[in-house]
């Protein structure tokens, strides 16, 4: 209450003078944007406040307007021109996106051929440089008795544990020997 907005729809009533209301003097208070005053016990006791008189300013009543506000002379042929204007805009603006698309297009595909031709030579750098060695097996007999242990138990492979530690032993050898050189 008080500061807080109402929603109530009050009707007004008044039978004594034309073009005064009678309004309480809290409710003054509350227009004015006034805080309440806090009842005294004398207050409370009355169930009505004391109606305080104000005069209803009287609202000047303005004759309608004798003009349309827009009204164009003759709205078939502009907006005929104004459709006319908005297409033309419109086919210049597609042709310019159009140009800058095609622009890009081309500048993606030139950009793609040189991408992929350092990607060519770099591959084959890589090749030249590093691929080039061919290395034979590692122990292949070791290899083809583990294969061997493998296929013959297939059911149980812990039984080819020997092979796998003398093919392993074997390929160690052949990388020390490897890297001392």
């Amino acid at each position: 209450m008080g500061n807080a907005p109402s929603n109530r729809r009050v009707t007004v009533v008044n039978d004594d003078v034309v073009g005064v209301v009678q309004v309480s003097e809290s409710v003054v208070r509350r227009l004015r944007g006034l805080p309440d005053k806090p009842a005294t016990d004398s207050e409370r006791g009355s169930s009505q406040e004391p109606l305080v008189s104000q005069p209803i300013p009287e609202v000047a009543h303005r004759p309608p307007p004798s003009y349309i506000p827009f009204a164009p002379p003759e709205p078939y042929s502009s907006t005929l021109e104004q459709r006319q204007k908005y297409h033309e805009e419109f086919k210049k603006a597609e042709k310019s996106w159009n140009n800058r698309i095609h622009e890009l297009e081309t500048q993606n595909r030139l950009l793609f051929e040189t991408v992929s031709d350092k990607f060519t030579a770099t591959v084959k750098e890589i090749e030249e440089n590093h691929i080039k060695n061919s290395y034979a097996p590692v122990c292949p007999d070791k290899q083809q008795q583990v294969s061997k242990c493998y296929k013959e138990n297939s059911k149980y492979p812990l039984n080819c544990s020997r092979e796998v530690n003398d093919f392993m032993e074997c390929v160690d050898k052949v990388r020390m020997t490897a890297l001392s050189k």
